[in-house]
């Protein structure tokens, strides 16, 4: 990463991977969110920072170059959605397309394709 001189990382917290900031170049600062000091960061300064700890970043005068060393970040998943008593329509739509034939039913909770008559699985 580089941040032209002067630049800001915002607040921020990484909730899944702890993270090894390596600078290498021009100058800034890394303030923690736990409230502690501010860390002077230059060249070669290489600083942990644990999963869920919050942190601001600011370039320097002369700009700030890092890179991030982490473990691979796991893939996208598509989650559960919780509604409000109100309801709405669930963001993904695939309990009301057919295992069989692929068609996706006008239903909001088919029990049989209108296509092909397979019936739906049990929710």
């Amino acid at each position: 990463m580089r941040l032209p001189p002067g630049a800001e990382v915002g607040a921020h917290q990484e909730d899944v991977l702890d993270v090894l900031l390596v600078v290498l170049a021009g100058s800034g600062r890394l303030t923690p969110g736990q409230g502690g000091p501010p860390l002077t960061l230059t060249p070669s300064t290489v600083t942990w920072l644990p999963r869920t700890s919050r942190r601001a970043l600011a370039a320097g005068p002369d700009g700030l170059a890092y890179l991030t060393v982490h473990r691979r970040r796991p893939g996208l998943a598509v989650k559960p959605a919780v509604f409000a008593p109100e309801g709405g329509e669930a963001p993904c739509s695939l309990d009301r397309v057919c295992p069989e034939c692929g068609r996706m039913s006008q239903e909001s909770a088919p029990k049989y394709c209108g296509e092909c008559g397979e019936r739906f699985p049990e929710r």
